[in-house]
């Protein structure tokens, strides 16, 4: 969602971040549905970063024109440009126009035998060798297939287009030297040398797990290998791995890759999801064996947990572990609870099972157990709230709330922090530096899914043997000197470069930065081994909870909380818009888009209510604002039209609506409240233990009369009850917070 910082527009409905009813749409998803934004901005979502506003544009799809539509003699127009250059392409290859016209018989090469002995898989090794010694075999030239094989064939094009015109500008500078002289040629090699030494030390260093990484090393070893054995050692590495595991074949002699034509590209790929679960599912078991279970106990949940996972993929049918998911989980439910733990224990362990795996939609978060000290997860977010506090005074009492969270020693040093800023003081802002901000890293996992994701769909482009012409596809993320008469793609290369960078830089954040704890860390790594590996396609198929901390697992239930919500509002939008149709009003003009606006500003309101009247001035405000929406909806439908009988059947749908979303509301606001309640209960927890540990380190007697130790755990077994007594409280109160309105349209 694109972001902007912008001074208040009053004219707009304004919603707090993330809480903007879902039928509301950006500039980006009117696209997606192939829509213009036209005159339909009715919205702002608004939101605060690092102490500016910034506002996301929402738009009405009901009031977005449809995009413009090209009629055939466009569409002719463009196929006959579109053909002129591919004639004029083929023309400079020394093709004449007539042999491009001219229709031509298949050729009888295109029929591939299949050679009797070793299979390709036995074969691989040598292939690859062959390959890259500059053997003189065909490569394949099948259509790439699957996720795996089409990045692995558009690294490799990349990597081999850059590494050809490095080549041809390492020949061009000697051949210029030679007709200089031999001083000139002398330097030049030197200078080579040191090239080739700088590109040594990169190779070596070079990491395997980052994928776009590869494309730098394979250019290099592609560049270097006839006068660097180390360059030569990486080069017959990549390339092997490149066709033992995707089948793609590099020819370091014409530069140039292929492919196998008999490599099963579905089969791997299936190999490749599967052992990225499998990966998911060992961490657990690491995790759980350093958990400190009952002794009794701890030999019969490892023994769970081992058989729950497995011992590996089955070469056969790799989908099977990818498929029985829910019928192991259900088997490990079982094991669990024979193996007799107690129930705080059995529900960390499954949770952490629930987590790990990358699927906690059956878990209730708000009664999960505390992994994850709140004020460990603070110290990563201070930065941030004293920048906002730099910039803007007011800001203070934000801070104060946001750090109650922390224990008095690091609340004071960052009361002491803020002193100083009120003083106009220099202060460095990363009072603890290296954690983590988890909503900074979140970010950028999220930004590296989406690169990933648009890389893939340009592989798939590539994989298209129509989209590219040979001399752009030649081209494709080379970095080159006529760049800008030449690729259409030639920006590639910087996209490569950056998400190198950034994958290098997730990883280190994840295994080195402070403030996150064992559990979190193995989610992470597997993450980004799943957005490799295609089982994470895009940002919106990242895992509901990224991390593990309590102010997570809270935004997570509220964007539960606003799905009943959003069905609500798009429910009652359509049923009116219904009644409205089927009363033979037929309103034109401005009266439809008034009429339009009103009925969505009418469900937009009680999606605000069934949320919990979160971000705005609570019950009371939204009760007003929707009365005022009322009234202006019965405005409207008289201005329409709209019959009594219609208007009456509305104004009951109305009442009923506004009386479910009084309910969902109070369960929202109720589960608030719980989520504050438990995470004050893990701080007195944690505070009660530090107090003791200081007493005991002081030479005094703890105080274990006031001990929490099980404070966390019997307040999520209290909440279970206080719910019951307040869906019955509920029912018996519904009418407390109806948004009753008169009849409409009288």
């Amino acid at each position: 969602m694109t972001t902007v910082a912008e001074a208040p527009d009053d004219s707009r409905q304004e919603y707090g971040w993330g809480l903007a009813p879902s039928h509301l749409k950006t500039r980006r998803q009117l696209r997606e549905m192939g829509k213009s934004p036209g005159q339909s901005l009715v919205a702002l979502m608004v939101g605060n970063l690092r102490g500016r506003r910034v506002v996301a544009r929402l738009f009405d799809p009901d009031l977005a024109p449809a995009k413009r539509v090209p009629s055939a003699a466009q569409l002719a127009a463009i196929g006959k440009a579109t053909r002129e250059h591919q004639l004029r392409a083929a023309q400079r290859r020394g093709f004449s126009r007539a042999e491009m016209s001219a229709p031509v018989e298949p050729a009888p090469g295109w029929e591939q035998d299949h050679k009797e002995g070793n299979t390709v898989s036995d074969n691989k090794f040598e292939q690859a060798e062959a390959g890259s010694a500059g053997g003189s075999e065909q490569l394949g030239l099948d259509t790439p297939t699957g996720h795996g094989q089409r990045m692995a064939f558009l690294l490799a094009t990349i990597a081999v287009n850059q590494a050809r015109y490095r080549d041809q500008r390492l020949g061009a500078a000697v051949e210029d030297a030679k007709a200089v002289g031999p001083e000139t040629v002398a330097a030049v090699l030197a200078k080579l040398d040191q090239e080739q030494a700088l590109v040594e030390a990169r190779l070596e260093a070079r990491r395997q797990d980052n994928p776009t990484a590869t494309v730098e090393a394979l250019a290099d070893a592609l560049v270097w290998h006839s006068n660097s054995e180390i360059a030569a050692k990486h080069l017959r590495q990549i390339t092997f791995d490149y066709a033992d595991q995707w089948g793609v074949m590099v020819d370091a002699t014409d530069f140039s890759v292929g492919i196998d034509p008999e490599f099963d590209a579905v089969d791997a790929q299936n190999h490749a999801e599967a052992w990225r679960l499998h990966d998911r599912e060992s961490s657990v078991m690491d995790i759980v064996s350093a958990m400190p279970l009952l002794a009794t106990a701890k030999g019969a949940v490892s023994e769970a947990i081992s058989t729950w996972r497995g011992i590996g993929i089955s070469p056969v049918d790799p989908r099977g572990h990818l498929n029985d998911q829910a019928a192991r989980r259900e088997r490990l439910d079982a094991d669990l609870a024979a193996a007799k733990l107690p129930e705080a224990e059995r529900a960390r362990v499954s949770f952490v099972v629930d987590y790990l795996r990358g699927d906690t939609a059956d878990v209730d978060l708000l009664y999960s157990p505390v992994l994850v000290d709140p004020g460990e997860e603070a110290r990563g977010r201070v930065p941030r709230l004293l920048e906002a506090f730099t910039t803007n005074p007011t800001a203070g009492p934000l801070v104060r709330e946001e750090i109650k969270v922390m224990t008095p020693a690091d609340q004071d040093r960052v009361r002491q922090a803020g002193t100083q800023i009120a003083r106009g003081g220099e202060v460095d802002v990363k009072l603890w530096p290296d954690y983590v901000d988890r909503y900074d890293l979140g970010e950028e996992i999220c930004d590296y899914a989406d690169e990933v994701d648009e890389l893939r769909t340009l592989a798939e482009y590539l994989a298209t043997e129509d989209y590219f012409l040979p001399e752009e596809r030649e081209r494709l993320g080379a970095v080159t000197s006529d760049n800008a008469a030449g690729s259409i793609r030639d920006d590639v290369n910087v996209q490569i470069t950056r998400m190198s960078e950034q994958r290098e830089q997730l990883r280190v954040m994840i295994h080195e930065g402070k403030g996150l704890a064992a559990v979190e860390r193995a989610q992470l790594a597997a993450v980004l081994g799943d957005i490799d590996s295609g089982r994470i396609r895009g940002a919106e198929q990242l895992p509901e909870l990224l991390f593990a901390d309590e102010r997570t697992k809270a935004d997570a239930d509220v964007k539960r909380v606003g799905v009943p919500a959003s069905n609500l509002s798009k429910a009652t939008r359509e049923a009116i818009t219904q009644r409205i149709e089927s009363s033979g009003a037929a309103p034109q003009g401005w009266d439809a888009t008034r009429l339009s606006s009103a009925v969505s500003a009418i469900g937009d309101s009680l999606y605000t209510v069934a949320c919990g009247a979160r971000g705005t001035g609570g019950i009371a405000y939204e009760r007003k604002a929707y009365a005022e929406k009322y009234a202006e909806l019965g405005r409207q439908l008289v201005q329409a039209r709209v019959g009594q009988d219609a208007r009456a059947e509305i104004g009951q749908l109305l009442v009923d609506r506004a009386r479910q979303a009084g309910e969902l509301g109070r369960t929202a606001a109720w589960r608030e409240q719980q989520w504050t309640a438990k995470v004050e209960a893990a701080v007195a927890d944690r505070n009660d233990s530090l107090a003791q540990r200081q007493a005991a380190a002081a030479g005094r007697a703890p105080n274990t009369g006031h001990a929490r130790a099980q404070r966390t755990e019997k307040a999520a077994g209290e909440a279970h009850a206080q719910a019951q007594a307040h869906a019955q409280q509920s029912r018996a109160t519904a009418g407390r917070r109806q948004l009753h309105s008169p009849e409409v349209g009288r």
